[in-house]
Order: C-alpha cells, then sequence, then structure tokens
C-alpha cells in the first residue's frame, strides 16, 4: 500500500463517511446508475507485444504501477447525501496471465476475451473500476489488455499508467511514483466553493447566450450505445511535417491548429452557419492532477461561427483565442453546463462532433521488445468523436468514433478520407496571407468528380421528335385498339386519328401554326382530348383554360397569350371576353379530307400553363416539343409504360401533372381513361373508377392521397403504380399507403412552379428512411451550369407578362441507368457551392 493511498484509507475509516465524489466523477455516476446494462463508460486499450518479455518482471511492473494509482482501487456506494468514495487496498486489480498459445489463433481468442469483458458492464458500487491481463500468445507474442471504468480515470489517466508501468519495466526503481489523489480531491471540493467557480458560471452563461441548437454530422439523436464503431489510420510523416510548418507560420500550438480546422470541418459539413463543437479539456497543468490518473476530463463547448470571408490567419486567431478563453474557465462541468441552460433530457446536446487531440501519447517503448498500442475504447460516444492521438513528430494517428445508431461503416470511412484531405489542404495554404479557409475544397477530388461531373454525365439518346409523330405512331401501329374512356364511351385510336386530324385542319384554317397558341376551355371530356391532339397536330401549342376561374383572370391570360382560337362550350354559362375567337365542339368537323396537316418540329412549342398568380401577374410558360418528350420518353422507359396499362387521367389540365396523364398512354399504345367531371375531388368516386376500370397508374397530390386512403372503398385497391407529387409525402403517409393499397408508390416531388419537373422518382417502401425527396438526374454538367443563368432569367421574367419559354436546355434529362441521382452521406447538398471549390474540369 502507498502512503497516499494509507492516507486517504485511514481518514474514510476514522470519518466513516468517505469522500463525495467529484464533479467529474458524478455526472459519470449517475449516467452509469441510470444505465447499468452499458458497458460505454469502459475504457480500454491492448499494447502488442512482439519480442523477449521478462514475464515476472512485467508482472512486477504492472503491480507496482497499479498498486501506485489509488483511484483504481476506489470503491464507491450510495448513501443519503449522495454517492461517496473511499480506497480500498484489496479492491484494486494486479495483473492476470492468461496463457492462450495453444490456440489455433491466439490473437483473435484474445481479441474476444478482451473485447467480451470491455462490452461486459461494471458495476462501479460492487465491481473492480480495473482490470488488467497480460495474454501469452506463443512465439514470444503477448498482449497487455488494460480496462478502467471512467469513474476511475481519464485517456490522460491511461497514458500515465502505462508508461509508468513501462519505466518499472525497464527499472524497477525508476522515475518518480504518482501525485496523491487526495490532492484532486482537495482541488475539487475547493473549487467546488470558490469564488472561481461562480466567475467560470457567468462567463460561460454570457459566451453560449444564444448559442444555436447543436447537431452531428449525420443528423438524428441517438443514447450512446454499447459500443462504437472506430476508425484508426496512421498520419504520415508528410502530413505531420506539413502540419509543423502550418502551426509555425500561425504562431500557434500544433494541437490547437488540429482543433480549429477540425472544427471548421465540421462547421462546413454541417452547412448551417455557426456550429457548436466538445473540445476535451484536461485541466492538468499545474495542477495536482498533472501526475495522477484520475477522472479529471472535461468536454467544453466551441462555437464556431461561418466567416466566409476570413483568411486561413484570422480563421485560426479566432479560434485559438475562443480556446484559450474557455480553458481559463474550464473547471466548470460540462454536465453543470447542460443543466444551467436547460439542456437536460430529450434530444438536446451541449456540443455536436467531439474533437480530441491527445499530444501527450508518445510511441510506446518497453525495453527489448516492439510495442504498438491499440486503443479500444475511450468512453461514451453519443455522436461523432474526430480524434488525433500522437506527439505530433514522431506519430500522429486520426482517429474516429462514432455511434452505430447514427452512423454506418461507410459514413465513418467517407469522414476520414474526407476530413484528412480537407486538413491537408487548409495545411498547404496555412502560410498565404490571403488565402480563404472557404476556398480549401471539403470534398475529396473524388467526391468533387463524382458530384460535379459523374452525376451529371446522364447523356441519354432521346428522339429528336415531337408529341405529334409519337402519337401518330400509336394510331398507325394500333388503330382498332381503344385509345380513351369516358363515361362508358370509347374512343378507338383510329377513330382519334379521324376526329383530331379534322378539328387540326379547321384550326389550321383559321390561323392555327408553329409557336401559336389555340386556348381550350373545356371540362374533362372525349372533346377536351380530341382538342389538345388536334391542337398539336395543328402545329400549334395549347394552352388550357380553368372554367372556375374569374373572368378577369381568364381575359389576362388571353389578352397575354393573344391566342388564334378559344375551343370552348357555347351554352356553358361562361362569360368571355366579347373578342374572344370561341369554337364550340357542336361545330367540329367529324371527317377530314387529304390535305396535308403542317410538320412540327421538336423545337415548337407544345403548350403553355399559366402560372398562379398569386406573387403576382400569372406567368405562361412555354414547353417545347423536344422538352416533353424528354420527360415521357423517360417515364415510359423508366416505369415501363405500355399498351397494357390503363391509365387515369384526373388531373385539370391547368396543372402539368396532367402533361403525362393525357398524353403518356397515347405514346404507349396503352388506354387513356378519362375521370368525370370534378371525380378528382371525390375519394368514393375515384375508388370506384379504379375499381371499374383496371386502373393501373395514376397519380396523387399527397393531401388528395390522405383523403384517398380514408375512404373505405380504397382499402384492397391493387395498380400497378402510384405518383405523388406537388407536396411532401411523409413517412406516416406512405406506411397509410402501403397498409391500404397494393401497388408500387412513387415520389415524384421536388419542382418548383414554373419549372418542369425532373424526373428522378424514388420508389417507396415501408422500410425507406422517412424523409422523402426525389433527386434529379440533369442533362450534363453544362445543362447544369446553365441552369443558374436560366433560373436567373426566369426570376426576371416574374415581372413580365406573356409566355416565356422554358430554355430545353435547362431541362433534366434520364439517367442511362437508373434515371436518378443521389447525393452523398444522406444529405442533399448544395455540394457546387459548399463542398467543392475550384475543381478543375476533367479533360
Amino acid at each position: 500500500m502507498t502512503a497516499t493511498a494509507s492516507r486517504v484509507e485511514a481518514d474514510a475509516a476514522t470519518s466513516g463517511t468517505g469522500w463525495p465524489l467529484t464533479e467529474a466523477q458524478a455526472g459519470l455516476w449517475y449516467a452509469q446508475r441510470l444505465a447499468p446494462n452499458n458497458p460505454a463508460f469502459n475504457t480500454a486499450h491492448a499494447l502488442w507485444i512482439d519480442g523477449v518479455l521478462d514475464v515476472d518482471a512485467f508482472v512486477r511492473a504492472a503491480t507496482q504501477a497499479a498498486d501506485e494509482a489509488p483511484a483504481l482501487a476506489l470503491r464507491m456506494r450510495e448513501t443519503g447525501e449522495g454517492p461517496i468514495q473511499w480506497i480500498e487496498t484489496g479492491h484494486v486489480s494486479h495483473l492476470e496471465i492468461i496463457d492462450l498459445s495453444a490456440e489455433s489463433a491466439p490473437d483473435a481468442a484474445a481479441r474476444v476475451a478482451m473485447t467480451r469483458d470491455r462490452l461486459s458492464p461494471v458495476d462501479p458500487a460492487r465491481d473492480r473500476l480495473a482490470l488488467q491481463r497480460l495474454f501469452v500468445l506463443g512465439g514470444n507474442r503477448f498482449v497487455w489488455y488494460l480496462r478502467v471504468h471512467h469513474l476511475a480515470t481519464d485517456g490522460y489517466g491511461m497514458a500515465l499508467l502505462t508508461e509508468r508501468t513501462c519505466a518499472l519495466y525497464a527499472d524497477a526503481s525508476a522515475g518518480t511514483t504518482f501525485a496523491p489523489l487526495e490532492g484532486v480531491l482537495s482541488e475539487d471540493a475547493n473549487y467546488r466553493v470558490s469564488e472561481k467557480r461562480a466567475t467560470d458560471a457567468a462567463y460561460w452563461q454570457e459566451t453560449l447566450a444564444g448559442m444555436p441548437a447543436s447537431s452531428g454530422l449525420g443528423g438524428g439523436f441517438a443514447h450512446a450505445a454499447p459500443d462504437c464503431l472506430r476508425h484508426v489510420e496512421a498520419l504520415d510523416a508528410d502530413f505531420r511535417d506539413g502540419l509543423a510548418r502550418a502551426a509555425a507560420a500561425l504562431g500557434q500550438p500544433w494541437p490547437d491548429v488540429l482543433t480549429a480546422l477540425t472544427a471548421a470541418y465540421c462547421q462546413r459539413f454541417g452547412g448551417q452557419g455557426e456550429a457548436v463543437v466538445g473540445v476535451p479539456f484536461m485541466g492538468r497543468l499545474g495542477s495536482a492532477s498533472a501526475r495522477a490518473p484520475a477522472m479529471v476530463m472535461n468536454v467544453l463547448p466551441l462555437r464556431v461561427p461561418a466567416l466566409p470571408d476570413a483568411s486561413v490567419a484570422d480563421f485560426m486567431q479566432t479560434m485559438v483565442r475562443a480556446l484559450l478563453r474557455g480553458r481559463r474557465h474550464g473547471r466548470y462541468r460540462g454536465e453543470q453546463l447542460r443543466r444551467d441552460l436547460g439542456l437536460i433530457g430529450g434530444q438536446r446536446r451541449l456540443h455536436g462532433p467531439l474533437i480530441n487531440v491527445q499530444p501527450f501519447y508518445r510511441p510506446t517503448l518497453l525495453a527489448g521488445t516492439r510495442a504498438s498500442m491499440e486503443i479500444l475504447g475511450t468512453g461514451p460516444v453519443d455522436d461523432i468523436t474526430l480524434g488525433f492521438r500522437g506527439d505530433g513528430v514522431q506519430a500522429l494517428d486520426l482517429e474516429i468514433e462514432a455511434n452505430p445508431d447514427l452512423y454506418a461503416d461507410t459514413d465513418v470511412a467517407a469522414h476520414a478520407t474526407r476530413l484528412r484531405t480537407f486538413l491537408a489542404a487548409a495545411l498547404e495554404v496555412a502560410a498565404q496571407p490571403d488565402a480563404r479557409l472557404d476556398d480549401v475544397p471539403l470534398a475529396t477530388p473524388e467526391e468533387a468528380m463524382r458530384t460535379l461531373f459523374n452525376f451529371n454525365a446522364t447523356a441519354y439518346p432521346v428522339p429528336d421528335t415531337t408529341l405529334v409523330a409519337l402519337i401518330e405512331a400509336s394510331m398507325a401501329a394500333t388503330p382498332d385498339a381503344p385509345a380513351l374512356v369516358f363515361e362508358g364511351e370509347t374512343l378507338t385510336y383510329r377513330a382519334l386519328d379521324t376526329r383530331s386530324r379534322a378539328l387540326a385542319q379547321v384550326l389550321q384554317a383559321r390561323g392555327a401554326g408553329a409557336d401559336t397558341v389555340v386556348a381550350v376551355a373545356l371540362p374533362r371530356s372525349i372533346e377536351l382530348v380530341v382538342a389538345l391532339v388536334a391542337v398539336l397536330r395543328a402545329g400549334a401549342a395549347y394552352l388550357p383554360m380553368d372554367l372556375a376561374h374569374p373572368l378577369e383572370r381568364r381575359a389576362r391570360i388571353l389578352r397575354s397569350a393573344r391566342p388564334v382560337a378559344l375551343l370552348a362550350n357555347a351554352d356553358e354559362g361562361i362569360d368571355w371576353p366579347d373578342d374572344a375567337p370561341r369554337f364550340a365542339p357542336r361545330d367540329w368537323p367529324q371527317r377530314a379530307d387529304d390535305s396535308v396537316l403542317p410538320g412540327v418540329a421538336p423545337q415548337h412549342a407544345a403548350y403553355v400553363i399559366y402560372t398562379s398568380g398569386s406573387t403576382g401577374e400569372p406567368k405562361g410558360v412555354v414547353v417545347e416539343h423536344r422538352a416533353i418528350v424528354n420527360r415521357l420518353e423517360w417515364m415510359r422507359a423508366h416505369y415501363g409504360i405500355d399498351a397494357s396499362d390503363r391509365i387515369l387521367q384526373k388531373t385539370p389540365a391547368t396543372f402539368d401533372v396532367s402533361v403525362w396523364e393525357f398524353f403518356l398512354p397515347l405514346l404507349a399504345g396503352a388506354k387513356l381513361v378519362v375521370a368525370p367531371p370534378d371525380a378528382h375531388r371525390d375519394p368514393v368516386a375515384i375508388a370506384r373508377l379504379i375499381f371499374d376500370a383496371g386502373i393501373t397508374t395514376l397519380h396523387f397530390v399527397p393531401s388528395m392521397l390522405a383523403a384517398f386512403l380514408g375512404a373505405p372503398e380504397a382499402r384492397g385497391l391493387a395498380t400497378r403504380r402510384v405518383f405523388v407529387s406537388g407536396e411532401a409525402l411523409d413517412a406516416d403517409l406512405r406506411d397509410r399507403f402501403h397498409a391500404t393499397m397494393t401497388s408500387e408508390l412513387h415520389n415524384l416531388y421536388g419542382p418548383t412552379c414554373g419549372r418542369h419537373r425532373a424526373p428522378g422518382a424514388d420508389r417507396l417502401s415501408g422500410l425507406e428512411h422517412a424523409a422523402v425527396r426525389a433527386r434529379c438526374a440533369h442533362a450534363s454538367a453544362a445543362a447544369r451550369r446553365r441552369r443558374r443563368s436560366v433560373s436567373r432569367r426566369r426570376a426576371a421574367c416574374a415581372r413580365l407578362s406573356g409566355p416565356r419559354r422554358l430554355d430545353r436546355r435547362a431541362l433534366p434529362r434520364r439517367s442511362a441507368s437508373t434515371g436518378r441521382a443521389h447525393l452523398p452521406d444522406r444529405r442533399p447538398r448544395t455540394l457546387a457551392r459548399r463542398w467543392c471549390r475550384r475543381v478543375p474540369r476533367p479533360q
């Protein structure tokens, strides 16, 4: 027994009560008691030894080091006044030798034994807080396993124990014993009642005022799991040299440089302005704990502001100044800060990722052998820890620990590669006075290539043709097949050909032609479909009109579009401007003559749809044949639409969803089933129509889907596919759908008003993530670059009246593989702006 242990134990016996846990221990005690079966509070490492080891000498060294560390012999129990602790000499764990040399795979057997122990929960009121074993592996190979509960010591204390054991193995009388534990206890007791603690509390209250909510790098919240995902890689000499040069140029200690730049990585990756990271504070310099294995370490919040115009030097100065100020007040416990800020319970955090730089770890030297340290566990990991272990000169390891409930192995590996690349690039420019940290790429070159170029390498051979040509091809291929059905009346493709040709010839005579407009103001009916096809065959663009809109709005649209004709009923009781050239269905010809219809080119306008005008004057968007053919051909190929399909048309013609409902079946030779007027508002009527007509494909806005699923008639319906768009689709509605109907569910949500929707439907199953977003596959990298200028032009057009042509070059084309593109790391990001800086275009 050491002198220190004797005094502490004697005092405990005299008082009969022991000593209260320190502030650092108290939080761990209650956390462990609340989760008694969670082994996450165990910290452990393995020292792999190759060479001739004097086992007896090593046992003596490990035993002496353990005896010199009273914290390893701590006993604890709960009392009416709170938990107390005392030293019990017989409670210390001495080294146990386990011979595995006869095993077929001794290394693996040792790992199994170490993992079993490390993942076994420790009851601090009953069990030893520490355990150490020496596994004999045979062939002059050994592994020393040391596991200590965090109540007894932190990572720095583990390093002290390792160094002391190795020193005693080399020389039994070497060095100085550990500092007394009573000094650590006294410092904590004095601090609790000092004015300094009150000053520290006030500092943190002021510093953290207005602090944003903290989040991790992966999103979501989870409690510390029993174990974590670990990734360790050595940073090479070039990296270490670059770190030393940057630290010298910036005039800052290299650990602070690493901490600040890693904090910048977290802030940039989060993409939400200011971030809050956690930074461990050892608090041992000039303290009684400087040479005492004990639980002292604290975790402090560090605010990381977004400074887009700051140079690397300015950013570094800002962060190092914040680190220094925090350390001056670093004894104030993070657990208490959470209470002060009302962050106890729920999913509220004091900080996001933890950044842990441990420069006190030096390569382990064990006389006469080659020794390699492997960290097995460092304690609870709520989110993710980005760590660096080593002296920065001889060695430096990047260590990442992540909560497996929030991250996958691939996520951890990606963060390791990305962080290492980001740090190397930042260190390279650190000495340049005008270098901005925000110009350092966050993405790796591979990610930048994949995101900016590979994702956009979606060129696909789309026929340079028109809607007219494709519809006429279906008419010629299957003239006797049913083309459309409305309220019991069926029109074959031959009849549709005849009636639409006859009307097209009359419209041509009335001035319809390339890039002219014909307004169509008809309710859902066979005449509506005939009118739309006829306008296209006449070479014009159709403009759907909503009969429910006020006269003034319809008049404004007609004045803006200047149609050559208005196809509308003569007796529907709807007022029209006196100068509107109406042409009623009762006057349409039923037979066509032999005259040739005008040629329609891919660049000619196919239709015009006006915006709602909710933010001003309605704006018309013109879509060319080439653009809509691209969209419809993608849907036909990607979803396998064919002649066996029966597609329901129920969306008002003034909405762009109606475009594919009208024309996709006619392109595929399928049957178009037209719902009666206003039926789209009646879930019962739609359900009956789906059943009676054998509908295979239809569309819903999510709010209408919710109403539809509420109708008893919807239960048990089966279709091939249902599309949703126009609103966000949440997980609950998705699950209701699958519980009610038998069908694929495809989400096409994501377009904005006035922009043609991009292909990229995600098939949704009940197992998929709740956050449903359609990702878009774009025509090419050039189209992505043009998209911004097109968007700016479109914004400028918002101040003008009249239809505006949507630049076909900005429209999406389908992917040659899946028709969709997914962003990395499960989060949609504005990668071109925030991840990728100065990425050269491949030659």
